[in-house]
Parts: structure tokens; C-alpha cells; sequence
């Protein structure tokens, strides 16, 4: 099938090289997976639960090595995470938070973005800046614990992109959220990445964040690659991809 491949002279954002993954003796998570992006883009990662999104997403991080096959993100191998690398990416989980609770958010987002070496007054600004794009500049200076599930994700996107990095990997980032706040996310990822030019990589159970937010997809099952391309492309695939498709959106339909 059509793989994410656009000529370019620039350095690829990723390039995934028949990955395999296995856990154990026998679980294998991932199998040949082959996608490479050549520009900044919006990538979403579908699949069922159990398909390897997570993991995939932990091996372009560089949280773990794959058993075979080679990645590079942005010229980097991720696992070795040279300091030069980690200062180009961000990430968020829905399953895991970033920010302290017992500090305000102001605190909490200023005191990682010192880890990349940036001043404060150039801190100030850019969590200034990003907090009116998110709408939550009028809770800085609350403790992160009195916020809603909605503001608190909104402040953990901001702090995972407070660095200016080139890329950010969000790992179902919108469970549990109201419409309001899942539609002001999802406008506010297409704001950011249409102003800076980041790359966006997510997964997501959310069928309305990936129509609203992909300009690529990778379609995984059962740890095997079944699409990789243009979102456009998806309906003009094999019925076979379809049926998976139609079945996978009665899934996420559990999640909505």
C-alpha cells in the first residue's frame, strides 16, 4: 500500500523501518512496520485496543528499543536520547500526568521547562502566549488539583509544547473530556500545528479526532500494518480495509 512518503531534500520527520516489536518469548506487539513522514503533519495512529499504538508510540520516544527494524526521528535514534533530541519532542498521555497537583500550573510548567535550559522571562512569554491559544491564561496561578479534567489536559498539552519542540506524540489524549473541552482541544491542535508547524503524532479511541485532526493516518491491527497514507486515501482503499474500518468505528463508539 501507499506508504506516507513525500519527496523532499529536508531531513524526515520519521522514518520507520520494518519495526518489529515482541515482548516475552511469543507476544509480538508490533510486526514490519514501515512509514516514513517528510514534512510536518498531523499523524493519527488507529487500531483497536491491543493493535500497538502505545507501543509504537513509546518506540518513536525512544522509551524502548524495538526487538528488530530501525526508527530515526528528526535524524535521531530516539533510544539513545541524546540531549539534543529530547529538547525537539514533547508528549502527553491521557493515562499519565506531567503536572504537579500540589502546585499552581504556573509553577508546575515553569519548573519543566527549566530542564531545557530556557529562561525565565522567555518562559513567562511563551506560557503567556499559549495559555490565551488555550483559553486557560485566567488559571495559571490555580493549584492544578481545583482544576477541571478539561483545563488540566489543556495546561499538560502547554506543557509538553512550552520547549517550541518539533514534534509531539499525544497518546489518547482526549479520555474522559466533555464536547466542549474535547472540540476546543482539537481546534487548538490545528491552531498550533498551522502557526508553528509542528508534527503531531496521537492516538486516539475519539473518530471525531481523527476526522477533525489527521492529514495522515496509520491503520493498525493485531500489530500488523494495514494502512499508511492520506486520511483522503482511506475510502478509496480495499474492502477489506473498509470492513476493519466499520468495525473499528463500532469501538469507538464505546469511547464517545
Amino acid at each position: 500500500m501507499t506508504l506516507m512518503k513525500i519527496k523532499s531534500h529536508l531531513e524526515p520527520v520519521i522514518e520507520v523501518d520494518n519495526i518489529t516489536q515482541t515482548f516475552g518469548k511469543s507476544m509480538q506487539a508490533l510486526k514490519n512496520i514501515n512509514f516514513s513522514i517528510d514534512k510536518p503533519t498531523i499523524l493519527s495512529i488507529v487500531g483497536a485496543n491491543g493493535a500497538g499504538k502505545s507501543t509504537l508510540i513509546k518506540i518513536m520516544l525512544g522509551l524502548i528499543s524495538p526487538t528488530n527494524g530501525k526508527v530515526k526521528v528528526l535524524g535521531y535514534d530516539p533510544y539513545l536520547k541524546q540531549s539534543d533530541f529530547l529538547k525537539k519532542v514533547g508528549f502527553i498521555s491521557g493515562q499519565k500526568r506531567m503536572l504537579s497537583n500540589d502546585l499552581s500550573a504556573r509553577r508546575s510548567i515553569t519548573s519543566n521547562a527549566l530542564f531545557y535550559d530556557l529562561s525565565l522571562t522567555g518562559i513567562q512569554e511563551r506560557l503567556e502566549n499559549l495559555s490565551i491559544l488555550f483559553k486557560v491564561n485566567h488559571k495559571l496561578d490555580q493549584l492544578v488539583r481545583t482544576l477541571s479534567l478539561g483545563e488540566v489536559i489543556k495546561l499538560e498539552i502547554i506543557n509538553s509544547i512550552i520547549h517550541k519542540p518539533e514534534i509531539v506524540f499525544l497518546d489518547e489524549p482526549s479520555i474522559g473530556l466533555d464536547f466542549d473541552s474535547h472540540e476546543t482541544i482539537i481546534n487548538m491542535l490545528n491552531e498550533l500545528h498551522a502557526k508553528e508547524q509542528v508534527t503531531i503524532v496521537l492516538t486516539s479511541h475519539y473518530m471525531r479526532d481523527i476526522k477533525a485532526l489527521s492529514k495522515q493516518i496509520l491503520v493498525l491491527e493485531n500489530g500488523q500494518q494495514l494502512y499508511s497514507g492520506d486520511f483522503s486515501g482511506l475510502s478509496k482503499n480495499t474492502e477489506t480495509l473498509n470492513n476493519y474500518l466499520d468495525s473499528l468505528n463500532k469501538e469507538i463508539v464505546k469511547y464517545s
